[in-house]
């Protein structure tokens, strides 16, 4: 339980909230905060005791983060902890960003308003700690988190890498003042943002292309290729053959590009040395139906939808279980969703490039996202084949909007939603 140092609370409060947090994760309580209005100079301002308190006390804001929160230290972890920045010294934001992140989690929040906390009228009560333009910048940053799930629901350190571009263009787009940017470290970025095509030289670095099967790997495998192809030519052009020399599996080698980092594709669950992940999710009743299909045409295991949901190997449980190996231990990783990827693909893979340290222009972006259409990949796997797999089978195939939610039985969709609960952003995500 965490109190601000300038609030009182009666022992009765924190014995009543400890009994209602003890035995349940996943719940973050608040307490309302009222505050001390202005009082006469012929009042006593030294006997706040409760009952004075309780009498000249306000509830002025509704959703006061500042002042209570209860939890448990599972929790705090799951999102990655305090945000550690010194930019973030100061009254309000610190409290601000632990509720996003909490909320953007799919913590359970809970604000008990049958209690109170009350916050007594002292030198610093309206925040004078905090200068004006450092309070807007953190609103700025707290606006970021709060529209960009993507970045949150892990370690939530400020100036680690796969924030800092991204959180630079929208800067660039509120405000024209080039000086803001060194609190980020950022001067050379920013300049380098203006240019046409910027890649940072890192040979060494490898990032893994993760996911359940059946997420859209393949698809997004392909936008890559085609971008590193484009700037960096190893092949004449990106087709299931020529993907896996590209963007290989995990494990096997990869061409030595210049500048450009190493991307492995892997279905696997998280691994220690997997210290970068671009974690790629999907509703899973779509992904389930999908690999539906793949299981009985691609393997010819002659299975039922429900058999492949309640399954083990395959089901909504290995689903659950691959997420959760990821989102607990990688804390490095960039979140993105197969939905976002199809409703907004130029925004999406640019938020991939940034993490990768690629500063691309649309129409590079564009027209590899044009070579990776499905008419694209179907035409390339019809003339082409592939490299692997049962080439009786056609991998790309055509998807409806929703079709896994209208196939899957009302009583094995109930399930999967049962199940989802165990992962906290699937559940926020898709539940």
């Amino acid at each position: 339980m965490i109190l601000d140092a300038d609030v009182y609370v009666t022992t009765n409060t924190y014995n009543e909230v400890y009994k209602k947090i003890n035995n349940e994760t996943n719940l973050i309580n608040y307490i309302p905060r009222y505050d001390q209005l202005l009082i006469n100079k012929n009042q006593n301002n030294n006997n706040n005791t409760p009952k004075t308190l309780d009498k000249q006390c306000k509830l002025l804001n509704l959703t006061n983060y500042a002042g209570f929160v209860s939890f448990h230290l599972k929790d705090l972890e799951d999102i990655g902890g305090y945000e550690e920045h010194s930019f973030f010294d100061g009254p309000g934001a610190l409290g601000k960003d632990l509720y996003i992140r909490f909320r953007n989690y799919g913590k359970k929040i809970q604000w008990l308003y049958n209690y109170k906390i009350f916050h007594p009228l002292h030198n610093n009560s309206n925040g004078n700690l905090m200068p004006k333009n450092k309070k807007e910048e953190q609103i700025l940053i707290l606006n970021y988190r709060e529209k960009n799930i993507s970045y949150l629901p892990l370690k939530s350190t400020l100036c680690s890498n796969h924030l800092k571009i991204n959180f630079t263009h929208e800067v660039l787009k509120k405000k024209k003042v080039f000086s803001f940017l060194k609190i980020f470290y950022m001067r050379k970025v920013a300049k380098k943002l203006l240019s046409h095509i910027h890649i940072s030289t890192n040979t060494n670095r490898e990032i893994f292309l993760a996911s359940f099967p059946k997420s859209g790997n393949a698809w997004i495998r392909f936008v890559l290729g085609n971008i590193y192809n484009k700037l960096e030519k190893q092949t004449s052009s990106i087709d299931f053959h020529t993907i896996h020399e590209i963007i290989p599996e995990e494990g096997q080698k990869v061409p030595k590009f210049k500048s450009l980092p190493k991307i492995f594709k892997t279905h696997s669950l998280y691994k220690n040395n997997f210290k970068k992940v671009i974690l790629i999710l999907r509703n899973p009743s779509d992904t389930l139906y999908s690999y539906y299909k793949y299981l009985n045409g691609e393997k010819n295991l002659n299975l039922s939808l429900s058999e492949v949901i309640y399954s083990k190997q395959y089901g909504i449980d290995s689903i659950i279980k691959h997420t959760n190996s990821y989102t607990r231990n990688c804390n490095n990783l960039l979140i993105i969703t197969y939905e976002k990827m199809k409703n907004n693909p130029i925004k999406t893979t640019k938020q991939i490039c940034d993490f990768l340290k690629i500063n691309l222009s649309d129409e590079i972006i564009a027209e590899a996202i044009n070579k990776s259409s499905f008419e694209s990949m179907r035409k390339i796997e019809l003339e082409k084949g592939r490299k692997f797999g049962n080439n009786d089978f056609l991998f790309t195939r055509k998807e409806e909007e929703e079709e896994g939610i209208r196939k899957i039985k009302k009583e094995d969709s109930e399930y999967i939603k049962k199940i989802l609960k165990k992962s906290p952003i699937l559940n926020l995500l898709y539940n």
